[in-house]
């Protein structure tokens, strides 16, 4: 009787190992058409970006994915609006990290079109223009520059300086370090 049961365990352990190979193989050979593309610059005056005009794509492989566009400056949004500010219009720019970069969200439900069209909506025929300069990782240091090159030249109403608890270590070439487990100075 043990001689039977170890040989229908010896074919069960056999059958698992022989589909365990061939789902491997299949995926090896078949990987999922939409891979992440992260295309990413160094832009001197603020870091880094994606490159302007370029296709973004965020994805688990499985079943999540997201394709943007990049606008002009680099960020995951709509083109930036003329440094003229039309008459009565009010604007609002976003400055962030990941949570307003938001490459797992499609653009058109991300907050500040979102945000944007509600305004427009309660506003009547005055315009409202909103815009968003956000990149994973970054701290509030690195995103001076976009307040500096991009936001500033826009007059903006508002801005809105999305702060997040990872932000502090952000700041910090040490503290970053520390908390991914990086070596300060190569990080």
């Amino acid at each position: 009787m043990w001689r039977s049961v170890r040989l229908v365990v010896l074919q069960l352990a056999g059958t698992v190992l022989v589909l365990y190979l061939v789902l491997e193989g299949w995926a090896r050979l078949f990987p999922p058409k939409d891979q992440t593309v992260w295309p990413l610059v160094q832009n001197p005056s603020v870091g880094t970006t994606f490159q302007p005009n370029a296709r973004v794509v965020l994805t688990n492989g499985l079943d999540f994915s997201v394709e943007e566009k990049s606008n002009e400056a680099g960020f995951l949004d709509r083109p930036l609006p003329p440094l003229a500010k039309p008459p009565g219009a009010r604007r609002i720019a976003f400055i962030g990290d990941s949570f307003v970069e938001a490459a797992q969200v499609p653009l058109r439900q991300q907050v500040q079109v979102e945000l944007q069209t509600l305004l427009e909506a309660a506003r009547g025929d005055k315009p409202v223009e909103t815009m968003a300069f956000g990149f994973s990782g970054t701290g509030q240091l690195n995103q001076l520059g976009y307040l500096e090159t991009f936001v500033r030249p826009r007059r903006p109403d508002v801005v809105v300086l999305v702060f997040v608890s990872n932000d502090f270590a952000n700041n910090s070439a040490l503290l970053e370090a520390i908390r991914v487990g990086w070596h300060p100075a190569h990080a």
